[in-house]
């Protein structure tokens, strides 16, 4: 009941030598029906080796949880420039705390904004800062307390690089 056709390769001096493999049975065998072949009960459908350059699932959800944790943060900071009575300032300032500041310059803000260039700096620095803390605050509530938000923080941002 060996099957005939299912070999292993030994190195040898003379070269490689087929040896035959031993433990199959004929119907544990590749067989071909209805164009699907199966091994050992495996077909070759249930065999497909992924494409390397397609995102792991974990990784995706990875991203956009982090995509999230930012968003809310995001939010957070903009509820309280609106509360504090600073309405278009997120709006504007918004650009340097995600890092697409594209063609705005901190002067043209500080124009926008009735400031100076150097109050818009300091304004930019205090927007990042409180970001940062919300951040952090987002992280906090979504991991156990046993794990150092520092670390996640850590693990946020390699999410984000995975694009």
């Amino acid at each position: 009941m060996l099957v005939v056709g299912i070999w292993n390769f030994s190195a040898s001096a003379a070269g490689f030598t087929p040896i035959p493999v031993t433990g199959y049975t004929a119907d544990m065998v590749v067989e071909a029906s209805a164009g699907a072949r199966t091994l050992a009960g495996y077909t070759t459908a249930s065999m497909q080796i992924t494409d390397p350059a397609t995102p792991v699932p974990d990784a995706f959800f990875d991203r956009q949880w982090a995509l999230n944790v930012i968003d809310r943060a995001l939010n957070a900071v903009a509820a309280e420039l609106v509360s504090a009575g600073k309405d278009g300032y997120f709006e504007i300032l918004k650009p340097w705390l995600v890092g697409e500041v594209g063609e705005l310059s901190q002067s043209e803000a500080a124009r926008q904004l009735s400031m100076t260039e150097g109050a818009v700096k300091v304004a930019i620095h205090r927007l990042r800062k409180r970001f940062r803390i919300l951040v952090k605050q987002e992280i906090a509530g979504t991991v156990d307390a046993s794990m150092p938000v520092q670390e996640e923080l850590h693990y946020l941002l390699e999410a984000l690089a995975q694009s």
